[in-house]
């Protein structure tokens, strides 16, 4: 996975992770109404088979909902609200057209009021706001369509819940209600697109638009946090400057657009010569730098074996094609110019020793490894 994706696939990580919060956070809701709705009926004595039997599963849905809300795409996750509309019109045709008279006052401040608020909240968090607002829509129609026969019945009472003016009101307050939800979805994706195009920003800000890599200015900014971990904890490090050989004849050989799939074919193979923690930047031209974390002059020949194998230019873009590199390890006090600059000394050494080889800064215990 190169830099660009890893960068969206965080993005998308954040996105799913948000996500799944949120339905959890309805997950819980759900837990706590049909919980609610248990204790309140069994204490005022309006229990029934059918009350409790739908708040049981109420509870069981929430609880299934709960434990797997970390997969957006779960079937299960994605039902959730198909379920929980049939739940709430079940208690709402009993409390309307039950035979038991003057309960359906409570069932519908509960399954009414409460649950319909949490579904479009868990609809605007699995699906595109037009689908949220469609499906929604929808829900509130059959709503209504239970509500009017009932409504036509007891036209004229003035007891609430009764007459035309109880499916009008909840109309005029969902509507009201989704409406905030459609603008904090609106705001939410807006704040999601400026992250995205900050964090594609700062990209290209730090990484080389042809092969992928950090570019200088990243290599620069990473070259001190790694200097500033290594003086805070006494760790060791290397820097490795690498230069093609006689890129400019690439270039006029075979054309600019040769010479450019060469550095994209050159950062590719060097990159996986490379350990998981080492990083490779394009330091400018036909120059890269290698940042090789805990490696110091002890176990320098890890990497340097590593890189002496590839040294040849077997693999690359145009074959025959090699490089050298100069080679530096930290010390304590460096500055990130000093460490360039010993590396730099190292390649240009190994420059005028023929090019395709190794060169490591003289003073480091005088390796120097050369292609034969």
């Amino acid at each position: 996975m190169d830099d660009k994706a890893a960068t969206m696939f965080k993005l998308a990580q954040y996105d799913r992770k948000w996500r799944s919060k949120l339905i959890r956070s309805f997950a819980i809701a759900g837990l706590l109404a049909g919980i609610g709705s248990l204790i309140i009926n069994e204490f005022i004595g309006v229990a029934s088979f059918t009350t409790q039997s739908l708040s049981a599963l109420l509870i069981l849905w929430s609880a299934v909902l709960l434990f797997s809300c970390k997969e957006l795409s779960n079937r299960l996750v994605l039902q959730t609200p198909v379920f929980c509309t049939l739940i709430l019109y079940g208690y709402l045709l009993y409390a309307l057209y039950a035979p038991s008279q003057g309960r359906y006052m409570h069932e519908l401040v509960l399954g009414v009021g409460l649950g319909f608020p949490i579904i479009f909240g868990i609809q605007f968090s699995l699906f595109k706001t037009q689908k949220a607002i469609i499906s929604a829509v929808l829900e509130i129609t059959g709503l209504v369509a239970i509500i009017l026969p009932h409504a036509y019945a007891t036209r004229g009472s003035s007891l609430p819940f009764n007459g035309f003016m109880f499916p009008v009101l909840l109309v005029i307050i969902y509507g009201i209600y989704l409406r905030l939800l459609h603008d904090f979805a609106v705001i939410e994706m807006q704040l999601r697109s400026m992250k995205k195009e900050t964090e594609r920003i700062n990209a290209m800000a730090h990484y080389d638009a042809l092969t992928g890599v950090l570019n200088r200015r990243g290599a620069e900014v990473l070259l001190d946090t790694v200097l500033m971990d290594a003086q805070t904890n006494n760790r060791s490090f290397s820097v490795l400057m690498l230069d093609i050989d006689h890129f400019k004849q690439v270039n006029d050989t075979h054309g600019h657009q040769a010479g450019d799939e060469l550095l994209k074919a050159f950062s590719a193979h060097i990159s996986a010569q490379l350990r998981e923690d080492d990083l490779l930047a394009r330091w400018g031209g036909e120059e890269f730098l290698i940042i090789a974390p805990n490696t110091d002059q002890n176990n320098r020949h890890l990497i340097l074996k590593r890189l002496e194998s590839s040294v040849k230019g077997d693999s690359f873009f145009i074959p025959g094609v090699t490089f050298s590199a100069g080679f530096t390890t930290y010390h304590p006090g460096d500055t990130r110019q000093a460490l360039i600059k010993r590396a730099d000394t190292a390649l240009y050494k190994a420059k005028a020793a023929g090019r395709n080889r190794i060169e490591v800064f003289s003073s480091e215990a005088g390796l120097s490894l050369a292609a034969s």
